[in-house]
């Protein structure tokens, strides 16, 4: 049975989806890096309305990514769903651009950013509630809130939790921690949300000084990729899920900015395929997706050879059965345009970024200004 093609309305690559554009050339030496083909052309060699870009291999839906080649200077490049990009970097972002209860709670707001720690002038205590936890008023909104007192406050057993933690980055077995800690399987899942929850707070304080646009003359960023081999099958699948993930951490003071792997927790893998069937998904190519930046298992199974999918001769490997893996080229772009919100306020920037050409397209397209501006230095290790 012949596969489908595309209509002929579809443009050549996605429209741009919240001012992102990321298909252009990512030779940053060539006159067309930074310049988008046009979503449409007039066929023809003579042709006024051609542009420096050619599709490659047409718009026949026969493999699972499509790519195009810039004239100039035969740079070729896989395009992307914007539109899925853009829904990965604000699923990085979601964490820091939540309210929490640790500052004024009103989004308009001048002071929405500015925590009670960091910046107690913006607020005055306003009294305490029935548990004993601080109230503060706003001083710019009058808004009041208040901040628990303990973190612990209704945990039982929390002088167990330096010692569960302490095993539990040092990799110790799930079960030899219940028993050193002399605790219960449900007591241990029960702390590792509460010790994800604080580590996000963490990480909160320090990030949103950042979004703030905390300043700096120059930051040296160092970038890895690493791979997690996850046992999450059952008795009847011992198959394992691989997945992977994009690290970047300041080389002097090793403050790791952001650890992002490519899966998404709060998708469903049955609604979603069922989603992808009704809309239309498997009749266009990948960019043009709704569901673009996500694995589907039909999709996952017919393309076995993919390099997303490690050891596919083995057939050792499956999606994971809780929330949904991402293609991994949309995690890395999504980390890069998160680094680039997170650090506006440096004025220059020098990555040593891991020898993968995506990760390299990734970083010169979210910091493509700062390339052209020369405020930018990339280097490739070997």
């Amino acid at each position: 049975m012949a596969r489908p093609y595309q209509h002929r309305s579809t443009p050549r690559v996605p429209a741009k989806v919240d001012d992102i554009q990321v298909n252009f050339c990512r030779n940053s030496r060539c006159t067309n890096f930074g310049v988008p083909p046009k979503l449409t052309v007039k066929k023809g060699r003579n042709s006024q309305d051609r542009d420096g870009y050619r599709l490659v291999g047409g718009r026949k839906i026969t493999t699972l990514k499509q790519s195009m080649t810039c004239l100039l200077c035969n740079e070729s490049f896989t395009v992307q769903s914007n539109r899925a990009i853009v829904e990965e970097r604000d699923r990085l972002l979601a964490p820091f651009l939540t309210v929490s209860t640790a500052q004024c709670p009103r989004a308009a707001c001048e002071s929405r950013l500015l925590n009670v720690v960091d910046h107690p002038k913006a607020y005055i205590r306003f009294g305490s509630t029935h548990s004993g936890s601080p109230r503060y008023r706003c001083k710019r909104c009058g808004a009041t809130f208040s901040v628990p007192a303990r973190s612990t406050l209704r945990q039982r057993l929390p002088q167990k939790s330096p010692l569960i933690f302490s095993l539990l980055i040092n990799k110790s077995p799930m079960r030899r921690i219940c028993e050193v800690a002399g605790i219960r399987p449900e007591m241990l899942y029960q702390r590792i949300d509460f010790f994800h929850r604080q580590c996000v707070k963490v990480a909160q304080t320090h990030e949103r000084l950042l979004l703030a646009g905390k300043s700096f003359d120059r930051l040296h960023i160092a970038v890895d990729r690493q791979d997690h081999t996850l046992n999450w099958g059952s008795h009847l699948d011992r198959r394992n899920v691989v997945l992977r993930a994009i690290a970047s951490a300041d080389s002097r003071s090793g403050y790791v900015f952001g650890v992002h792997l490519n899966y998404d927790p709060a998708m469903d893998p049955q609604e979603t395929e069922l989603m992808a069937r009704e809309r239309g998904d498997f009749d266009v190519g990948l960019p043009f997706r709704e569901f673009a930046r996500i694995w589907l298992a039909s999709q996952y199974h017919a393309h076995p050879s993919s390099e997303e999918t490690p050891s596919p001769s083995k057939r050792d490997v499956k999606l994971p059965s809780l929330g949904m893996q991402v293609h991994e080229e949309y995690t890395q772009f999504g980390h890069f345009l998160y680094l680039e919100r997170l650090l506006r306020g440096a004025k220059r920037l020098q990555f040593s970024l891991d020898q993968e050409p995506s990760i390299r397209a990734a970083c010169l397209v979210a910091f493509q200004e700062r390339a052209i501006a020369r405020t930018l230095d990339a280097f490739v290790g070997g």
